[in-house]
């Protein structure tokens, strides 16, 4: 999905995730937001606040590591700061 995100045009690759993605009937996963899409925006950080909050990260940073490790290096390295400043 941020491959064809990013073929298209969008440099803000950032979602949210209870209100932009849907999964239909034939479980294929589909996004909508047309709004701030064109913005520059390398890291999901709404999708990834969400994520953490639903107790998902480890989960859905495994999934990404599958599908791309380029995506799953950078969103990998912001989750572990993003960690450790909270616990400083």
């Amino acid at each position: 999905m941020k491959r064809k995100m990013k073929r298209l045009g969008f440099t803000n690759l950032d979602i949210c995730v209870t209100r932009h993605i849907f999964i239909d009937k034939q479980r294929v996963l589909k996004t909508v937001d047309h709004a701030n899409v064109y913005k520059q925006k390398p890291i999901p950080v709404r999708l990834l606040n969400t994520v953490s909050e639903l107790g998902l990260m480890d989960l859905f940073l495994q999934q990404v590591r599958d599908m791309d490790q380029e995506f799953y290096s950078e969103w990998k390295n912001y989750v572990h700061a993003r960690r450790s400043k909270n616990e400083d």
